[in-house]
């Protein structure tokens, strides 16, 4: 997740394989394990939910727990034609505005399949 401003820029960074909360510490789950994906396949989509709530998971389990927090600070106060924008087809976000005659821009991709963030930091002079 981005959080942006001209002067700073926080990065979000979490993963759906990283979970907090207690281990389930009984062998009912073992039970439905193959049950779930059978379930899933046949479109049936709150059985396998109730089944991994109650009997798979342990209690105050909480997935796509924070992973990090990048935080940017750029000092860029007095600003002018400040644009940001979400391209959802190319997966990139971008930051542009002027400040002190030079005219900044920050892109972000990011890549599920993939595995992948990338951000690029250019600055040209106006003049």
């Amino acid at each position: 997740m981005m959080l942006s401003q001209c002067d700073k820029e926080d990065i979000l960074l979490n993963k759906d394989t990283l979970w907090a909360g207690l281990q389930a510490h009984n062998n009912i789950g073992k039970r439905y394990i193959d049950v779930v994906p059978e379930l899933v396949d046949a479109s049936k989509y709150v059985k396998p939910s109730a089944f991994v709530e109650n009997y798979m998971v342990g209690q105050h389990m909480n997935s796509y727990t924070p992973l990090g927090l990048i935080k940017l600070n750029f000092g860029h106060i007095d600003v002018s034609g400040y644009v940001r924008a979400l391209n959802l087809f190319k997966a990139i976000y971008t930051c542009d505005y002027i400040c002190n005659g030079a005219k900044y821009r920050r892109e972000c991709f990011v890549s599920r399949p993939h595995m992948n963030f990338a951000q690029k930091f250019t600055r040209k002079d106006v003049n």
